[in-house]
C-alpha cells in the first residue's frame, strides 16, 4: 500500500510502479488506524510522521528527503519524508533504486534547462521528452526561449495560433505532472519602448494568454540587444538603459502579481556576463529580490565559473544570480557537437548562486550527455565526478554494447573540434615528432576513430543517429586520413633506415667512383 495525499505525486508514483512491472498497488491518502494484516509492505510519502515506531521529520531543505525503513508488527514500512512533493518524488526514486535508508538534499535550488539557443528550435515532441528526462534527473525548471521562434523575439507582439497554444497547454500540464516548472520567456528588446504603457500592455497580454493555458512562470529576456536606449522617447524619459529596464520590469511585475501572486518572474539582463559591477548593475539591483536575474559567467560561453566571480556578481545584482550556462550550446558554430560532461564549475557555487540552467544544442538527443552530467552536478556538486557522469550518460544514450565506440566518438569530438589548445589532442601532432612507439599508438587511435561509423548502424535511437551522422562521418574520415598519413610516415622511416644501412658513406663513395 502507498500512502500519499498529493494527487500529482500519487499519479507519478503509480506510473513509475507500473513501469517497473510491479503487481497492482493500493493507494490511500492516509495510513489506516488498523492496517490490513494481509498487507506486508507500506510506502509512506509525506512531510512529518508520528508513527508507533518513530517520529520522522523532513530535512530542512524544502526539496531534501529522508528515507527510512522499519519493521513493525510483521509489516515493513518505508517512510519518505520531505517538505515538498518534489522531495518525496526524489526519495521515492531512490527507494526504487534499492535504497532503504538515505538522506539527501540538492546542492542548488534551481536546476534545469533553458531552450535559449539560436537556430532550429526543438519540436514539441522533443520538448516533452526533455521534460520527462529532466524530471528523472531531479531538475525543476524548464525555460522556453528559442531565439528563432519569431513570436518569442522578432514578432513578439503577435499572438500564437490555436494549435501552438494547445501545445503550450500540453507541455505546461506535463511539466506540472512531472513536478517541473514550465517557464515561458518573451524577448521584446529589439523593438520595445520601456516607457510605453502600450508596450507593457502588449507584454502583459501575451503573458496572460500563456497564463490561461496553465503557465505560472514567466521571463523577460533583454539579452543580445543594443546596450543603449534606442527610442527618442526613452532617451528623454530615462537617464540610462538600466533605469529604463528596471522601470519596465517593475510595471510588469506589478501586473503579474495582481494577476496571480504565485507567478514567478525571471529576467535576463542586457549585460549578462562579466565580473565587474557597473552603473547598469546598480539599477538592476534595485529590483525586488523575488525577480531572478541571469548571469552567464565571466564570458558569454565560460570555460570556468568560480565562486569568487559568482559572489561578486551576486553582490552587483543585489541577489544570488541564476547562472545561464552556455554549454553545450553550439549555435555560434553549428559544425561543432558538444557531447562531454560539464567541467570546471566549482563545488562551492551553491553558496553564491540560486541555481544553474544549461543552454543546450538544437540537437536535443545529443545534448542529453551534457544535461545528464548537469543533473549529477546540480544535485551533488561536492561529490560530482565528470568522468563518472560522462560514462553514465554514454551508457544511457548509446547502451553498453557500443560503449567503446561511443567513448571514442565523444573523445574525438573534444580532441579535434572543441579546443585546439587542449592538451588532450596533442598526441596527433606528437606522432610525427616522436619515435615509432608514438606512431603505433597514434595509428591505433586513428583506427579506433575509423570504426565509429559502426555507431550509425548499431545505435537504435533514430533521432540520435540523425543528429550525430555528419559528426560521426567526420571523425571516421579523420581516422582514415590519419592512418594513411602515418602509414606513409612509417614507410618513409623504413626507407631512410634501410638506405642508411646499405648506403654508408664509404660504400656509396666507392660505388660512385
Amino acid at each position: 500500500m502507498v500512502i500519499c495525499d498529493d494527487e500529482a505525486l500519487r499519479n507519478l508514483v503509480a506510473e513509475e510502479l507500473e513501469s517497473y512491472g510491479l503487481p497492482e498497488v493500493t493507494f490511500s491518502a492516509h495510513l489506516p488506524e488498523r492496517p490490513d494484516p494481509s498487507l506486508a509492505n507500506f510506502i509512506l510519502l509525506g512531510s512529518e510522521f508520528r508513527l508507533p515506531f518513530g517520529h520522522i521529520v523532513p530535512p530542512e531543505h524544502v526539496e531534501g528527503f529522508r528515507l527510512m525503513e522499519f519493521d513493525h508488527q510483521g509489516a515493513r514500512y518505508w517512510v519518505i519524508s520531505s517538505s515538498s512533493a518534489r522531495g518525496r518524488h526524489y526519495g521515492f526514486a531512490r527507494f526504487l533504486e534499492g535504497n532503504d535508508r538515505l538522506q539527501e538534499e540538492p546542492g542548488f535550488d534551481l536546476r534545469g534547462v533553458v531552450e535559449g539557443f539560436y537556430g532550429p528550435p526543438w519540436s514539441w515532441e522533443e520538448r516533452e521528452d526533455m521534460v520527462r528526462f529532466m524530471s528523472d534527473l531531479r531538475m525543476n525548471l524548464y525555460v522556453y526561449a528559442p531565439k528563432d521562434d519569431p513570436l518569442h523575439r522578432q514578432r513578439w507582439r503577435e499572438d500564437y495560433d490555436e494549435e501552438t497554444m494547445g501545445h503550450f497547454e500540453e507541455i505546461a500540464s506535463l511539466a506540472s505532472s512531472r513536478l517541473v516548472d514550465f517557464c515561458y520567456a518573451l524577448s521584446p528588446g529589439l523593438s520595445i519602448d520601456y516607457g510605453s504603457e502600450a508596450d507593457v500592455d502588449a507584454v502583459e497580454r501575451k503573458l496572460r494568454s500563456l497564463y490561461g493555458v496553465g503557465v505560472r512562470a514567466f521571463a523577460l529576456f533583454l539579452d543580445d540587444i543594443p546596450d543603449e536606449l534606442q527610442s527618442e522617447a526613452d532617451r528623454k524619459a530615462f537617464s540610462s538603459l538600466g533605469e529604463a529596464q528596471r522601470h519596465f520590469l517593475m510595471s510588469l511585475r506589478k501586473r503579474l502579481r495582481n494577476l496571480d501572486p504565485v507567478i514567478r518572474l525571471f529576467f535576463c539582463p542586457t549585460m549578462y556576463h562579466g565580473v565587474e559591477a557597473t552603473e547598469y548593475h546598480e539599477e538592476i539591483a534595485k529590483l525586488p529580490g523575488d525577480v531572478a536575474v541571469f548571469w552567464t559567467g565571466p564570458q558569454i560561453c565560460s570555460k570556468k565559473i568560480g565562486s569568487d566571480d559568482a559572489k561578486a556578481m551576486s553582490k552587483a545584482f543585489g541577489r544570488k544570480v541564476l547562472i545561464w550556462d552556455n554549454y553545450p550550446v553550439n549555435d555560434y558554430d553549428r559544425k561543432r557537437l558538444h557531447m562531454n560532461a560539464l567541467r570546471n564549475r566549482e563545488p562551492g557555487l551553491p553558496g553564491h548562486v540560486s541555481g544553474i540552467l544549461t543552454n543546450p544544442m538544437s540537437e536535443a538527443e545529443a545534448s542529453k550527455v551534457a544535461i545528464l552530467s548537469y543533473g549529477d552536478y546540480l544535485w551533488d556538486p561536492v561529490g560530482y565526478d565528470p568522468d563518472e557522469s560522462l560514462e553514465r550518460a554514454l551508457i544511457f544514450l548509446f547502451g553498453t554494447d557500443v560503449l567503446p565506440l561511443a567513448r571514442t566518438f565523444v573523445s574525438s569530438l573534444v580532441d579535434f573540434f572543441f579546443d585546439p589548445e587542449d592538451p588532450r589532442w596533442r598526441w596527433a601532432g606528437r606522432a610525427f615528432e616522436g619515435d615509432d612507439l608514438d606512431i603505433e599508438r597514434a595509428l591505433a587511435r586513428y583506427g579506433e576513430m575509423s570504426k565509429v561509423r559502426d555507431l550509425l548502424c548499431l545505435v537504435e535511437n533514430e533521432r540520435l543517429v540523425e543528429e550525430i551522422t555528419p559528426h560521426v562521418e567526420k571523425v571516421a574520415d579523420i581516422g582514415d586520413l590519419g592512418q594513411l598519413h602515418l602509414q606513409r610516415e612509417i614507410r618513409g622511416r623504413k626507407v631512410a633506415r634501410n638506405a642508411s644501412r646499405v648506403f654508408s658513406n664509404g660504400i656509396l663513395r666507392r660505388m660512385l667512383d
